[in-house]
């Protein structure tokens, strides 16, 4: 019968290595979350930073390019409104 020798292989991978096999699962990591990324800025982040930007315009009119900048003339008017003290009022 002959006899089968095997060596041990190392327990870790060496340095380099170990840093390689490291970064890419991260990279793969990111490209995993990626798509949910981009759906979360493209659904979320963006229409609450452009509604932001819009709350100082006057958008009475039906386009965009003519919404003149009032400044903070819509605060002022929401919290003058005895409607919006009274909806508060009722959900608190």
């Amino acid at each position: 019968m002959a006899q089968m020798t095997t060596s041990a292989r190392p327990a870790s991978l060496p340095g380099l290595w170990r840093r390689f096999w490291s970064r890419s699962n991260e990279r793969v990591g990111y490209l995993f979350i990626l798509p949910s990324l981009i759906h979360i800025l493209a659904f979320l982040l963006v229409p609450l930073i452009f509604s932001f930007f819009l709350s100082f315009r006057d958008w009475t009119r039906p386009t965009f390019t003519d919404a003149p900048y009032i400044g903070l003339g819509n605060y002022e008017f929401l919290l003058g409104d005895r409607r919006f003290w009274q909806a508060m009022g009722n959900s608190a």
